[in-house]
């Protein structure tokens, strides 16, 4: 029997395995159409449906992915997994009176494929959606994999509306469970009944205005409109804290003097500079706990500057006078 339990418990423990492959800010992409790295789309090929990067709106440095283009339907890939613990975490910002889709695929490595491979665990925001007694107007809701012809829903669940708020899927293929969290509290967590028991990546989509896909239901979907940033994607449970920890310091960031530092409480591999257009003006790979960035060469104005360790990384605005 299917278990779905909504929860309200804080996570404060990460597993001692855990291990990140790709953290992604979005800051060295150039503003626009994006295809390539972690980003495809449903065709496998660049065009209408990419991804595209925007400096409307950030949750960190300058630059997000938005969801918000007609025609658009991004695939979000990572190698298919059939066993383990996997973990996507990202930041989103829904605005209100905006919807949003996302969903996780078992598979996303061969698009021709994609249209009879199962979608097992479905996002689902605003989507004023009206199911039996249930009302998700300025709610989400989860669709899970019943079988062929039919899904199970969650109840309407309350989330940050018109705010950034980080969100995370965690599959535990070997227990068939995956746990959905946001802010770090534990939403739900239910049997993952995907008919492959497999991860590879997801279906990021701009759905049309009253598209929906449950049999009985009415719905007036506001228009579709999202941003994602600092997506990360790992083996093991990353506990959001551990992620997103403000391991390195970046000062001054007002640099009067042509010079800046970095320091971490760990080593530090890489430094990289970037202009608002997304160009890299400076890199440096220091292998130490801290760093001075000599801007000397650097003509005045904002800038990002991406600093990389061995399982964090920050991203923080300076102006260079």
């Amino acid at each position: 029997m299917k278990k779905i339990y909504l929860m309200a418990s804080i996570v404060t423990m990460v597993a001692a395995n855990a291990q990140v492959s790709i953290n992604d800010n979005f800051e060295s992409y150039p503003v626009g159409s994006y295809f390539g790295g972690t980003w495809s789309n449903w065709s496998g090929a660049s065009g209408a449906e990419n991804l595209r990067i925007t400096t409307a709106q950030a949750a960190s440095g300058t630059k997000s992915g938005t969801i918000s283009v007609d025609g658009q339907d991004v695939i979000m890939k990572v190698p298919t997994a059939v066993s383990g613990v996997h973990t996507f975490q990202w930041k989103m910002l829904v605005p209100a009176d905006k919807s949003a889709w996302l969903a996780f695929m078992e598979d996303t490595s061969n698009p021709a494929n994609y249209g009879t491979d199962s979608m097992p665990f479905k996002l689902n925001f605003n989507t004023n959606t009206v199911i039996g007694t249930d009302n998700y107007d300025n709610k989400m809701y989860l669709s899970l994999y019943a079988s062929d012809t039919s899904v199970s829903l969650t109840p309407p669940i309350d989330y940050p509306i018109g705010q950034w708020a980080t969100y995370k899927v965690v599959f535990d293929l070997d227990s068939a469970i995956v746990s959905f969290y946001i802010n770090g509290t534990k939403i739900i967590e239910t049997d993952y009944t995907a008919p492959g028991l497999s991860v590879g990546g997801a279906d990021l989509w701009k759905f049309d205005t009253g598209n929906i896909f449950i049999t009985g239901s009415t719905s007036t979907n506001d228009p579709c409109e999202w941003y994602i940033d600092d997506f990360v994607y790992g083996e093991g449970d990353l506990a959001t804290t551990e992620v997103t920890a403000n391991s390195f310091s970046v000062y001054p960031t007002l640099v009067s003097n042509q010079v800046f530092n970095v320091s971490g409480k760990s080593k530090i591999s890489s430094v990289e500079v970037y202009n608002i257009a997304g160009q890299q003006v400076l890199k440096l790979a220091p292998n130490a706990t801290s760093v001075e960035v000599n801007t000397s060469k650097l003509v005045p104005g904002t800038y990002i500057v991406n600093v990389t360790g061995e399982q964090t990384k920050l991203s923080k605005k300076i102006i260079v006078k």
